[in-house]
């Protein structure tokens, strides 16, 4: 007994001991207490009869147990404590999360800008062409009855800090729906304009050889269609097809992607009938000016537009007569061997079906329709007429010139003879009054043309005539390129407002439903429009040397030289 007592004691008074013999007791003695916890009695042992008997080492031995529960808790905090190992794992977990995160925030935004439109232009360097192999240009013409492509191989030659490009082939390409024609809701035009667009890059695509592909710029002017309806509505538009033009391989920008004004594509397309006429090759004079440099007329299906050059004395004239913005529409063209000013000026709402609205509209409110001298006599039908096909019934008496007098009212144009001359619209407040026709003279010659506009006088020789002139006019002329008088257009249109509905749609197939107005109103436009003679020529063109005649091939020319695309 004393010999166990001896060994409590020594336990709880002894000296103190080192930290290793202390731990290898307090774990000796945390072993007995679980052991006895769990219900096992085992007597053999020292250290458990120790503990079972009721002697002063029982004190030591909760001592010993409670410091051994503070051992274990301070086991389980060291285990929990974080460890440089825990927090580098924990960080590359919560790395890992921020950035997936990240990308997905990256992509989701990069997807909305791209569906808003706000990316940034494509920005694809030009192609490292030396000069050996071809280069391609497209620009789409996004006209009010039609989209069409125009693409065009061009070879580069000179230094190459200041090289040229030559034209080598051009093609064409057409699908015949317009934006504004096929589009009239307000809203993105996604779905719409994909319609328009996606079969045209198809057309395209087979065009232009596919390692080419990439680096072919594509531009998309659209022309009078746009013009006529809202700005936020035209833009709505021309976002929808920047969209489509993006997701291509060619190169494309959003400022590629605009409306023409209306003076740009006259210019354009006289300067793009005389390149291919071949009047730039010399330097001319004044005279040889007027038989040499063809005048242009274009007529569209939202617009009319007139070009040709004017003597010198013209500008000074312009400046005198402020009434009519006259020096707006007269321009000076560097590089161009012009002794003169080009007159250049385009008229909105005159093309060919936006004149038959306006007639259609005037005939109405002048109760015409019922004795409508601008269809076939005795021919009464319900008619789509516009670009947006309005319906009117109406029933015809087939007179050419009374179609002709009453086209010319539509016209508004002042100083002729055949009983508008009062009309004129030389200022807002005229429009569609009855004024007096001196407020379009200069110098004591009448110089009023379509909506009484400033028109220069008309003296040259050679008058090109394309678009809607030529689809008309082809009937009559025996090959592309061939020429008509004006008398002839005048007698075949009497001809032709002669005969029945169905004798017309019979000789000159879907243009035969409104070819007696078409022609009353070529004739009017010609004539009085822009001041031809009735013994005058005019030369009608679908194609010059091979290239579709218009202003497709100045302005994507004149484009890839700004950019210097090549």
């Amino acid at each position: 007994m004393s010999a166990v007592f001896r060994a409590g004691r020594t336990l709880a008074s002894g000296p103190a001991r080192s930290g290793r013999q202390d731990y290898g007791a307090r774990c000796r003695i945390k072993l007995g207490a679980m052991e006895s916890s769990s219900g096992l009695h085992h007597r053999s042992s020292g250290s458990t009869s120790l503990v079972s008997e009721g002697v002063p080492g029982t004190v030591d031995a909760i001592e010993a147990k409670d410091d051994a529960a503070k051992a274990s808790g301070a086991a389980r905090s060291r285990h929990l404590r974080p460890t440089l190992y825990t927090r580098r794992a924990v960080y590359k977990n919560d790395l890992w999360v921020q950035t997936a995160y990240l990308i997905m925030w990256v992509v989701a935004t990069f997807l909305l800008a791209m569906r808003l439109g706000i990316t940034r232009a494509d920005m694809r360097w030009v192609n490292p062409n030396d000069g050996s192999k071809p280069i391609y240009g497209v620009m789409i013409d996004a006209g009010s009855t039609g989209t069409r492509a125009h693409v065009i191989q061009y070879l580069k030659y000179g230094p190459p800090d200041t090289y040229m490009i030559r034209m080598v082939k051009a093609y064409y390409a057409e699908v015949p729906v317009g934006f504004s024609a096929s589009i009239q809701e307000d809203g993105d035009h996604l779905s719409e304009v994909r319609k328009i667009i996606r079969p045209l890059l198809d057309l395209i695509t087979e065009i232009v050889p596919e390692d080419h592909i990439i680096w072919t710029p594509i531009f998309l002017r659209a022309t009078a269609g746009l013009r006529l309806v809202p700005d936020q509505h035209a833009q709505n538009i021309l976002n929808a097809a920047y969209r489509e033009l993006r997701w291509s391989k060619f190169m494309a920008r959003r400022d590629w992607v605009s409306i023409m004004s209306g003076e740009d594509e006259a210019l354009y397309g006289w300067l793009s009938v005389n390149f291919l006429l071949g009047t730039f090759a010399h330097q001319l004079s004044e005279k040889e000016d007027k038989e040499r440099f063809a005048a242009l007329v274009d007529l569209g299906g939202g617009s009319v537009q007139m070009a040709y050059s004017v003597d010198e004395r013209q500008l000074d004239e312009a400046k005198d007569f402020a009434a009519l913005n006259a020096s707006m529409y007269l321009h000076t063209l560097d590089g161009v061997p012009l002794k003169g000013p080009l007159y250049a000026r385009s008229f909105l709402g005159y093309g060919l079906y936006d004149f038959q609205l306006k007639l259609y509209e005037h005939l109405e409110s002048s109760g015409q329709l019922q004795a409508n001298p601008c269809f076939y006599k005795s021919a009464e039908k319900s008619l789509q007429v516009g670009r947006l096909g309005h319906e009117v019934r109406t029933v015809g008496t087939g007179d050419f010139d009374k179609c002709v007098s009453e086209a010319l009212f539509v016209l508004q144009v002042s100083g002729h003879s055949t009983g508008t001359m009062d009309q004129s619209a030389a200022v807002p407040e005229n429009t569609d009054s009855v004024t007096d026709g001196s407020v379009c003279e200069v110098h004591g010659v009448s110089h009023c043309g379509v909506a009484g506009g400033y028109r220069p006088p008309f003296s040259v020789s050679r008058v090109v005539a394309i678009a809607y002139i030529y689809d008309r006019l082809h009937w009559f002329v025996k090959e592309d390129g061939g020429s008509i008088s004006l008398q002839s257009i005048r007698e075949n249109g009497a001809a032709v407002c002669a005969m029945t509905h169905e004798a017309a749609l019979e000789a000159y197939e879907d243009d035969g439903e409104s070819l007696c107005q078409d022609l009353a109103y070529i004739y009017a436009l010609l004539r009085w429009g822009l001041g031809m003679e009735d013994g005058a020529q005019v030369e009608i063109r679908k194609r010059i040397g091979g290239v579709v005649a218009g202003w497709a091939t100045g302005a994507l020319t004149g484009l890839m030289k700004s950019y210097r695309i090549a």
